[in-house]
């Protein structure tokens, strides 16, 4: 889609809550290798950031910064980190990132897909 449609048009459809990169409580989002988040669909605030190397998961880990890394050095792989499931605010439980580097948009599309509920932080 990134190929065909273009930047602003994926940002569009990435970042569209009720779109078809959305489903149940998994979504894709768009994150430049910068850190510089340019589209996700449940976390609007997240894009106003220059950067969100610096944001941490409830258990404290930058995990932003782990997803560059791993797509720079990797082109693709696996992060496991606590994010808050959509519409539960109060626990966050382990969640698996699969990444994908496109070079030749410089970007990372990322897809957010929870798994089992490992550990309970409450926050």
């Amino acid at each position: 889609m990134l190929n065909a449609r273009g930047l602003e048009e994926a940002i569009k459809l990435i970042g569209y809550p009720k779109g078809h990169y959305v489903w149940k409580d998994s979504y894709v989002y768009l994150m430049d290798l910068n850190g510089k988040m340019l589209a996700h669909p449940m976390q609007f605030e997240l894009t106003r950031n220059e950067h969100v190397l610096l944001e941490i998961d409830a258990a404290g880990k930058a995990i932003f910064g782990h997803f560059v890394n791993i797509a720079r050095e990797h082109g693709e792989g696996w992060v496991d980190y606590m994010w808050p499931k959509p519409g539960i605010e109060l626990i966050s439980q382990y969640k698996n990132d699969s990444l994908f580097f496109f070079t030749i948009i410089d970007n990372s599309v990322c897809c957010a897909l929870y798994t089992e509920l490992h550990h309970v932080i409450y926050i």
